[in-house]
């Protein structure tokens, strides 16, 4: 993944206050709020504007996007709950601090997966918009990322979180997404430190485990998405005996494994922390239908329909001026199975992964579920959403901006 994120181009001046409108509305209450507050249990006690103020958030997050680097640096910790999930394992920081770990002084002596951490992380080679970095502000972002990881997964407990190949791509972009290095009076972390520990804790509570029987339970879903919105392609891809580990990456990473575009994988990221955990289910269903026409055209040679799945990524499929076409037609996906459906038969997944809303964040505000109303003007249904192509592409990106306002709101309010 390519480095700093950069301003879309549709984006207006307007939006991008009124979104910092939102911040502010939900910051100054935030700071001044005593820290007992901030836990799960206390929910009901919270202040109703800063819940409405965070489901506003989402609401834009999911509907457009968050921007800028300077919006998502104040923006993610919000929607991610940082301030409740760093509340839940400061004892456990602390602790690590003492260790060394997460002091940006390296590895932790004392930490099982250090070893495998290092060598991710040497792996890295940190170009920015294509540039290569020098050595000194590589070596500087590889501390930056060793510090993250290693800080997380102290913090949470080893034997609680078990790190896998691939996570240092999720905490790749945290340090570039959220490049404050000075920690948070709230959370004892720095951004990117408490981002990761709210990941593991939720979005990526699934990949963590030890064993594969989450993770593989993961996908099954992601193919039975497929099955419920394309039956077609789901039984072609069945009898072709195609197995669904190709979008173990996609999952594992949150998408920064296969995406070089930086502002992509991080307009994916506004989406995916703005909404269920499970969300990310249902960008990768998306993007295997997206790809139906394509995929049968291959014939029923598994090994070539596994090797086009697998590289589904790597042709610049996903783009600045395609994303949000992706991300509506996940919703309207998401709305047409939502997740309480698609996990209710289930126990394998860890609670923080099938729980919505956010345990602290309360109900929606009214003004979101009353657009709910309208309802009868739904876009197209799935399967006509088809990307556009060439020139049509660019005409829909404002289109779909507006169209997918609507389609949050659905799925915000009926979860």
């Amino acid at each position: 993944m390519e480095g700093s994120p950069r301003k879309v181009g549709y984006t207006s001046s307007a939006r991008w206050k009124h979104v910092q409108e939102i911040i502010e509305e939900i910051e100054g209450p935030l700071r001044e709020l005593p820290k007992a507050l901030l836990t799960p249990d206390a929910a009901e006690r919270l202040p109703r504007r800063v819940t409405d103020g965070l489901w506003r958030l989402r609401h834009a997050a999911l509907s457009g996007g968050l921007t800028t680097s300077a919006i998502r640096l104040r923006a993610w910790p919000i929607l991610l709950s940082t301030y409740v999930h760093s509340s839940e394992v400061a004892a456990q920081t602390a602790a690590a601090a003492r260790r060394g770990v997460g002091a940006g002084i390296g590895i932790g002596a004392e930490l099982r997966d250090e070893q495998q951490v290092a060598k991710d992380v040497a792996r890295c080679l940190w170009e920015a918009n294509g540039r290569v970095l020098g050595d000194h502000e590589r070596e500087s972002k590889r501390a930056a990322l060793t510090d993250v990881l290693l800080t997380a997964i102290a913090a949470l407990g080893e034997d609680k979180v078990y790190y896998y190949q691939g996570l240092h791509d999720v905490g790749a972009g945290l340090v570039v997404g959220l490049p404050e290095t000075r920690k948070s009076t709230m959370t004892g972390m720095t951004p990117a430190c408490a981002a990761m520990v709210a990941l593991l804790s939720a979005r990526l509570a699934p990949y963590c485990t030890q064993g594969l029987e989450v993770t593989l339970a993961a996908m099954d879903k992601v193919m039975e998405l497929v099955g419920a919105a394309a039956p077609a392609l789901h039984a072609y891809l069945t009898n072709a005996g195609v197995p669904a580990v190709f979008c173990m990456p996609w999952l594992l990473s949150l998408f920064a494994h296969n995406i070089d575009d930086s502002e992509v994988v991080f307009r994916l990221w506004d989406a995916c922390f703005a909404t269920h955990p499970a969300f990310v289910l249902y960008l990768a269903a998306t993007l295997v239908i997206d790809a139906e026409d394509e995929l049968m055209a291959l014939g029923d040679d598994m090994a070539s329909l596994h090797h086009r799945l697998s590289h589904l990524l790597a042709d610049g499929r996903l783009s600045q001026a395609s994303v949000d076409g992706v991300i509506l037609r996940a919703l309207q996906l998401a709305h047409a199975f939502p997740p309480r459906e698609l996990l209710a038969d289930t126990d394998t997944f860890p609670h923080a992964f099938t729980a919505w809303p956010e345990r602290w964040a309360g109900s929606p505000p009214a003004h979101l579920t009353e657009l709910g109303a309208l309802q009868a003007e739904m876009p197209p249904p799935l399967r006509a959403m088809r990307p556009a192509s060439g020139t049509r592409a660019a005409m829909v990106v404002v289109g779909l901006t507006t169209i997918a306002a609507i389609v949050a709101s659905w799925f915000l309010q009926s979860e």
